[in-house]
């Protein structure tokens, strides 16, 4: 089965360079094909994850088939984490609260659906993908996770290790986050991503650049970049990145505008 790896992406070019060559590594291991489209939100709006999340799904749709939703500052220490298991058609980290199954039970992080995803296409169209009018930080990734429990997509979590990279978090503090707590709540209790999603995404790539090994792995660079940020406990994927030099990988960084437009809060 070839995979497809969904990165959206604005001004995090220092997350990039580290967790790209780890994803990178974990699927040359697993010996599968994929392609991985880094999507870039290059408009003046305020960044919408969902919205460039559907864009990526539906760049990679007809090449291939299942799909990979991975946030940009996230890396996996398991080598088999990005590998589709039959027995669910969906599978989501914890590694946001670095929570283990029970952790999640007893603190009631259930609801958490951010990190990384992995989908079959028609699972993917069941639930309409992500909502399109979450804007700035936050609620996209909760309405997706009662998408998924309304269409009754089947859940399975795994307890892998992950690592977050630090970023800013501005989930209560920017502008929109009233009005995505609004469109979560509509999603709770109607239908109304039925009419707001991957069926309706609308955008203009205005430029693709390819990337190849040497343009964003250097070994020497890349271990001295973990050791300075103390991760000495990735040095085996250093180790066994080495072999992306061989690897022939479609990656591409889709630099789009999305006709979507946030709403007007004077109103």
């Amino acid at each position: 089965m070839r995979c497809g790896i969904v990165i959206p992406y604005r001004d995090r070019l220092n997350n990039l360079k580290i967790s790209l060559p780890i994803i990178k590594s974990r699927l040359d291991k697993l010996d599968i094909e994929y392609e991985i489209a880094i999507v870039n939100q290059d408009d003046n709006k305020p960044f919408n994850r969902g919205l460039m999340n559907n864009i990526g799904v539906d760049i990679l749709f007809n090449k291939v088939d299942y799909l990979i939703i991975h946030d940009v500052d996230y890396f996996c220490l398991d080598e088999n984490c990005y590998k589709y298991s039959i027995t669910g058609n969906l599978i989501t980290n914890n590694s946001y609260f670095k929570a283990t199954k029970k952790q999640m039970k007893e603190n009631n992080y259930r609801g958490f659906g951010g990190g990384c995803w992995i989908f079959l296409k028609d699972d993917y169209v069941k639930i309409n993908g992500y909502g399109n009018n979450f804007w700035g930080w936050g609620c996209e990734d909760d309405s997706l996770m009662v998408r998924c429990m309304k269409k009754k997509i089947n859940i399975k979590r795994k307890d892998f290790s992950w690592r977050e990279l630090n970023h800013k978090t501005t989930r209560n503090k920017h502008e929109y986050y009233n009005h995505n707590m609004k469109l979560l709540e509509l999603d709770k209790n109607t239908k109304n991503f039925n009419n707001d999603g991957f069926n309706k995404v609308d955008y203009n790539v205005i430029s693709v650049e390819s990337l190849l090994n040497k343009d964003f792995y250097n070994i020497k660079k890349y271990k001295k970049l973990l050791l300075k940020l103390n991760l000495k406990y990735i040095e085996d994927i250093v180790n066994l990145s080495e072999i992306i030099f061989d690897t022939n990988t479609s990656i591409n960084i889709y630099n789009v505008i999305n006709n979507h437009n946030p709403p007007n809060l004077n109103i």
